[in-house]
């Protein structure tokens, strides 16, 4: 039953890159079906939550989007609708309607490609004063945007329950990458920097990754291309190779290994050959000399041990170029293949010491890294500006999750977001650093 409405949208995104995307999409879709998008939930007519739900926190903080939407609803005077959209309703659809029966319209990320058709058959707008101009750019914050190169997953790793919330892997093809680099330009333009993101970049065919890469490459607006999220399998190898061709992929890979004890990687259904995670890296090395690896690890999965944990902490001193590394406590999701095979039986005290325990780790064994690296100047991207500082960051280091150089502006010259600069390191703090803008 549709209800006519008002066409102001405001779109709000919980979770990680690959829903800012989706959203990105979506907001680009309604805009070519009359709506337009306002900057707040109290200006709009609809109110769209695009929610995560991989871990207990990320659904606790959609949920309280979801109960923060309602309140401005109930203190409107319009006929406001709420709209919950992504992963919280692939999975928990029908306890949602049970539970928040104030939500309007709810359509999972499994089947997100009708989401803005549904949305527009259930709410059909009326015209309104404002103009859909007024919505096609946009004030970029940053001066990166992500693009998908497929969805989904086909695997089966033991923690997670991606397959379930957004189904098998599906590879986008050359036209779907250039239809959001569209939706990119009108919302914003091009940025210096683009971000690849997937669920498993491993299984995308070289040949067409390559003809993404050739496609971003002729951009002059591009400078930084950034592939993330390459899964730890032989089929890795080919990808790989790709940066020996390209000179805008940056000098970082980003490869979640999630442990190294074998006995844990079997449990995770994860590749559990020690023996190539260290191939890999070596192929890396080989690629380029100023290469740095990212990757992640869960700490606390039932029945690992002590020992275990100590394979994580030797194998990572022994690997000078992984020089970024995040560490997880493992989280007992009900829609994932561990909550049925396997009892959680690592406490959660014991979680949160062995991750303080490899986190130590990891930072005195890279304590050599980062002092060799003092007064180094190196190309830096002008990631944000603020009123007593400028701050940047190395093409080693990916947004949002990586390392930042804050720079003092009484120190430096004048600078626009999105600027690659010459920035000298000068002290480095636990994580981020401290430099300064070489002047020419």
């Amino acid at each position: 039953m549709s209800t006519r409405t008002g066409n102001r949208v405001f779109i709000r995104t919980f979770g990680c890159p690959k829903n800012e995307v989706d959203s990105r999409t979506l907001r680009a879709e309604l805009i070519r079906k009359g709506y337009v998008t306002v900057p707040t939930a109290e200006k709009a007519d609809l109110v769209i939550l695009n929610t995560c739900s991989f871990i207990n926190d990320a659904r606790k903080e959609s949920i309280d989007g979801i109960f923060e939407a309602i309140q401005v609803k109930n203190n409107s005077d319009g006929d406001k609708k709420v709209c919950v959209i992504g992963c919280l309703p692939s999975l928990y659809e029908t306890e949602l309607k049970a539970e928040i029966p104030e939500i309007d319209f709810s359509w999972g990320a499994d089947r997100f490609r009708d989401c803005a058709h549904s949305i527009a058959d259930t709410f059909p707008h009326h015209n309104s004063l404002q103009s859909q101009e007024e919505t096609r750019k946009e004030v970029r914050t940053h001066p990166y945007e992500y693009l998908r190169v497929s969805r989904g997953c086909s695997r089966s790793c033991a923690f997670c329950s991606i397959p379930g919330i957004r189904g098998k892997y599906t590879e986008y093809q050359l036209s779907q990458v250039k239809e959001q680099m569209e939706h990119i330009r009108e919302a914003g333009g091009i940025p210096p920097e683009v971000v690849l993101v997937a669920q498993d970049m491993t299984s995308t065919r070289p040949d067409l990754l390559r003809e993404t890469l050739e496609y971003l490459s002729g951009m002059e607006e591009i400078h930084w291309i950034r592939v993330m999220y390459l899964f730890p399998d032989r089929r890795i190898f080919p990808l790989m190779d790709l940066w020996k061709d390209y000179p805008k992929l940056v000098s970082y890979m980003d490869i979640p290994f999630q442990h190294i004890s074998s006995a844990i990687l079997e449990k995770m259904n994860r590749p559990g050959d020690v023996g190539l995670f260290r191939e890999i890296l070596s192929r890396a090395r080989s690629l380029r000399e100023d290469i740095e690896i990212r990757t992640s690890f869960i700490l606390g999965f039932p029945d690992e041990t002590e020992k275990d944990v100590e394979t994580i902490i030797h194998f990572l001193a022994e690997q000078p170029r992984i020089q970024k590394v995040a560490l997880f406590p493992y989280s007992h999701e009900e829609y994932t293949p561990s909550y049925h095979h396997f009892k959680d039986n690592v406490s959660s005290r014991k979680k949160a010491s062995r991750v303080n325990r490899v986190r130590e780790a990891f930072l005195e064994s890279r304590k050599g890294f980062r002092e060799s690296l003092i007064g180094k100047t190196e190309k830096m991207i002008i990631d944000r500006i603020g009123k007593k500082e400028i701050i940047a960051r190395r093409s080693q280091d990916a947004p949002e999750v990586d390392e930042l150089v804050f720079i003092d502006t009484n120190k430096s010259i004048k600078n626009s977001l999105g600027d690659i600069v010459d920035v000298q390191l000068e002290y480095p703090m636990e994580y981020d650093w401290t430099g300064s803008i070489i002047r020419e």
